[in-house]
């Protein structure tokens, strides 16, 4: 319920309620008009599942429209479906790298306050950031990295649930439709569904059916748009770990300010003026006595040179 109330803030706060809620309607207008103008759809459920068909991209294929009307009228929700089914991910993958960043600075401030108020890193989060932050790019440092944003985005539990809603689907679908006729067909037919394949060699009957492909095809679609949303906050990690732009990173210098040399500090310098307004104050206050620092040793050696 907690991961519910989340996105439908997320929705909330950046106005995609809007849009899902005149997609509906539209949807809905949409599938009137093509039940009044196809002869070949004879109720107004079928009309709903064909549209359903078109907006997910599924497209089973176990029903065709003739009218020509009604042939625009369903490729007009194909285009509005794929503007939605595209902005899920976005929007899920959005929350991902924000939820990132957040976290970031808060491991950036619960750190700083460690190092200068308690005396230093762990000698667990020491071995992190050299392993993570060395020289180089391995695997192990991706293996490390991915494990991080796994856990972070409680992938983990999320492939539980998904993994669990596929059987339970598959054996409902099992048993309230002949058509399948084994539970291994089943399976592959909400295999088409989650992932929008539709070959077309099973399709529901019942009602019932339809609206567990239904609730099937829109969790794949949220489902989807999860894995886009872990893998672009994995891949903006990877990045900022390679900019060496990483706080974590950050921190593991500052735990060495006396190996690093003088480009080094100006680097962590600037880093620390770049973000200047996110920092914890412990933190800003020893950058400024290690500026004050490296100013002085600069004016020492000006002064020694002349």
């Amino acid at each position: 319920m907690r991961v519910f109330h989340t996105y439908w803030t997320m929705i909330r706060k950046t106005r995609m309620d809007r849009l899902f809620l005149s997609f509906l309607v539209f949807f809905c207008v949409d599938c009137i008009f093509i039940y009044l103008c196809d002869p070949g759809i004879k109720t107004f459920g079928d009309a709903l599942w064909i549209g359903f068909n078109v907006a997910t991209t599924i497209g089973l294929g176990d029903m065709t429209l003739t009218s020509p009307l009604a042939r625009i009228l369903v490729s007009l929700i194909g285009l509005y479906g794929i503007v939605i089914a595209a902005v899920i991910p976005g929007l899920i993958a959005s929350h991902y790298l924000d939820a990132t960043r957040k976290e970031r600075d808060e491991t950036l401030k619960a750190h700083a306050r460690q190092l200068f108020e308690q005396g230093g890193l762990s000698e667990r989060q020491k071995r992190t950031a050299k392993r993570l932050f060395s020289k180089g790019w391995n695997p192990m440092k991706r293996a490390s990295l991915f494990a991080l944003i796994v856990k972070r985005t409680k992938t983990i539990r999320f492939l539980l649930a998904l993994a669990a809603v596929f059987v339970f689907c598959s054996l409902v679908l099992w048993q309230i439709d002949p058509v399948f006729g084994s539970w291994s067909n089943a399976l592959w037919y909400c295999f088409m569904v989650v992932t929008t394949t539709g070959f077309g060699d099973f399709a529901p009957t019942t009602l019932m059916a339809r609206l567990v492909s239904v609730f099937l095809g829109v969790y794949g679609v949220i489902a989807m748009g999860f894995l886009c949303g872990v893998g672009a906050s994995w891949l903006f990690e990877r990045v900022q770990t390679l900019q060496g732009r990483s706080s974590t990173l950050m921190i593991h210098q500052l735990e060495h300010l006396g190996e690093l040399d003088d480009d080094q500090l100006e680097a962590l310098r600037d880093y620390a003026n770049e973000h200047a307004d996110r920092l914890s104050m412990p933190l800003a206050q020893s950058l400024i006595m290690l500026k004050k620092q490296s100013d002085s040793s600069d004016t020492a050696s000006a002064s020694a040179h002349t």
